[in-house]
């Protein structure tokens, strides 16, 4: 179970009885939906079946294609973040269906499908003719390109090559900055070699993650920290504006945190870690303490270890909390060793949040369970 499970699991009882009124209705007409799509006659109308989506949220996206078997039904909130969680509960909830697969995210397109697609969206050619793909500092990739056309259209079809090229996921996840320039000087590249730049430059930045997990770091051996440190400027639009010092073991997982950039966990962990924040007010002797946060860390990261589900990836001491980042692989069993951990240290009051994107609105009590 992935934190999406996890936060689809404690959506509101009202969204929860919508979710399943939807599904009510899909199920009772598949077979007409079947009907329509194999062409076998009228069948049901799909965009009165999939209507009913509006009332569990106005922006969610459907569509409908081919499956190995049967159909694909395709439930997205496409750029909404926010409403990953909200699809991802639509997608759990489906019945069995005997026509239907249900995705929560578009998948990557084969070369031959994104020329044609990319053509039917912009009802012209692909005008792209040259393509540069960087590593940021924070792992996102960067897209540079050059193209017949306004700058605008440009960028909408990088990012749409970019998007049918990774699928969803990877896009929301690796896709950085796109950047492009008009130009009448050259030819317009091959699709798939367009294509192929773009897939390139993820595994590049996979390759940058960390290659050992965090429940195997040892907090006191020679692993090389990064410090970060703040005197009166602030990191802008950060959730932890307060934040005086902060120390990680990867610099560009502190970029990406400290500066409130896009954050996927997939950018900083090659072992299916999913990376949390827990804020703390001090209680009064801990005041900007490093001792008291110190023995905080050794605490988190020893739990976590001990049921080698994760460990401390970085620790900070703001003007109104102490922060603690942690690596989680098994997220129900990390919520419940943390959980456990601070009913011990009788600390009520610490609060654990996702950084991912879709899963930042997510605040949890970690003596909920108690």
């Amino acid at each position: 179970m992935d934190p999406y499970d996890f936060v689809a699991m404690h959506l509101p009882q009202k969204t929860i009885d919508l979710i399943d009124g939807f599904w009510v209705q899909f199920a009772q007409n598949e077979a007409g939906l079947n009907e329509r799509f194999t062409r076998q006659g009228p069948g049901a109308d799909p965009t009165v079946v999939m209507g009913a989506l509006s009332d569990i949220a106005p922006d969610i996206m459907w569509e409908f294609g081919e499956a190995e078997i049967g159909h694909e039904v395709v439930i997205t909130s496409e750029w909404r973040d926010d409403l990953r969680a909200l699809v991802r509960a639509i997608k759990n909830r489906a019945p069995e269906l005997r026509y239907f697969q249900v995705r929560d995210t578009r998948p990557a397109e084969p070369n031959h499908m994104i020329e044609q697609l990319i053509k039917s969206r912009f009802r012209s050619k692909f005008t792209l003719k040259t393509i540069a793909v960087d590593v940021s500092d924070t792992g996102h990739i960067n897209v540079t390109c050059e193209g017949r056309g306004k700058t605008e259209a440009l960028i909408d079809q990088a990012v749409a090559l970019s998007t049918l090229a990774l699928g969803e996921k990877d896009e929301r996840a690796w896709l950085g900055f796109v950047e492009a320039k008009s130009t009448l000087i050259g030819r317009s590249l091959p699709v798939a070699e367009a294509a192929e730049a773009v897939r390139q430059g993820v595994e590049e930045a996979k390759r940058a993650r960390p290659a050992q997990k965090y429940a195997s770091t040892v907090l006191d051996d020679d692993r090389e920290q990064y410090l970060f440190s703040y005197e009166g400027d602030q990191p802008q639009d950060n959730a932890r504006g307060d934040i005086i010092s902060y120390t990680t073991f990867d610099a560009h997982f502190g970029l990406n945190v400290l500066n409130e950039r896009p954050f996927s966990s997939l950018r900083f962990s090659q072992f299916g870690e999913w990376f949390a924040g827990i804020a703390l007010p001090p209680l009064p002797h801990e005041e900007l303490s490093i001792d008291a946060r110190n023995a905080l860390e050794t605490h988190i990261h020893d739990r976590l270890r001990s049921t080698k589900v994760g460990g401390l990836i970085g620790a900070g001491t703001g003007r109104e909390n102490m922060y603690f980042d942690v690596a989680l692989e098994d997220v129900v069993q990390g919520l419940s060793d943390l959980s456990a951990l601070f009913h011990e240290l009788a600390r009520p009051d610490a609060v654990l949040s996702f950084h991912d994107d879709g899963l930042k609105g997510f605040r949890y009590p970690l003596l909920r369970s108690q």
